[in-house]
């Protein structure tokens, strides 16, 4: 079995959209960075279930900065892989007035994973344009920005609900309350 099987199409509904922006906003108030974790079934139509809220022990939120230790990541893995389900994008924000485009910074440490997709939001979150956003996939080693055609054409919005809402830190995850 392959371990990462091609994404052609990324589905992603609606209150995906709504859970992110709402989550990325709560440090983006207060000028700091924030993210999310989009996780669902890898397949060539690879669909988003869950909006996973890395905060607290273990995520650092900064000015300029957004970063999920270890082991962070690692629970949100094993909790993502008891349901047959991976990562397929990391959604973070980029302060007021920094382009929302992945920062050399971002290319160097962010997962590293073929079909990954990673996506910076503008202005600290209140940016509501998905149009506006910088949608990069890794593949062939390395973050390349989509091109407007291209997000078109692999980027299916639905509007069915549905999606789940979780908090994570190192201790691991469970229903977010209150974003």
């Amino acid at each position: 079995m392959q371990p990462y099987p091609g994404i052609d199409v990324w589905q992603l509904d609606e209150s995906a959209i709504t859970a992110t922006l709402a989550a990325v906003q709560r440090p983006g108030r207060d000028g700091k960075e924030g993210g999310v974790f989009w996780v669902g079934t890898r397949a060539s139509v690879s669909v988003v279930h869950a909006v996973v809220v890395p905060a607290g022990n273990g995520v650092i939120e900064a000015a300029g900065f957004w970063q999920v230790t270890p082991e962070v990541y690692g629970a949100i893995s094993r909790w993502a892989a008891e349901r047959g389900w991976s990562l397929l994008g990391i959604c973070h924000t980029h302060g007021e007035g920094v382009p929302a485009r992945l920062s050399p910074q971002d290319r160097g440490h962010l997962v590293r994973a073929p079909g990954v997709l990673a996506v910076v939001i503008g202005s600290g979150g209140r940016d509501h344009d998905v149009e506006r956003w910088g949608w990069y996939e890794f593949t062939s080693g390395a973050y390349r920005e989509i091109s407007p055609d291209e997000r078109d054409r692999r980027l299916r919005l639905t509007d069915e609900g549905g999606i789940e809402v979780w908090a994570a830190d190192r201790r691991g995850c469970r229903p977010a309350v209150n974003l």
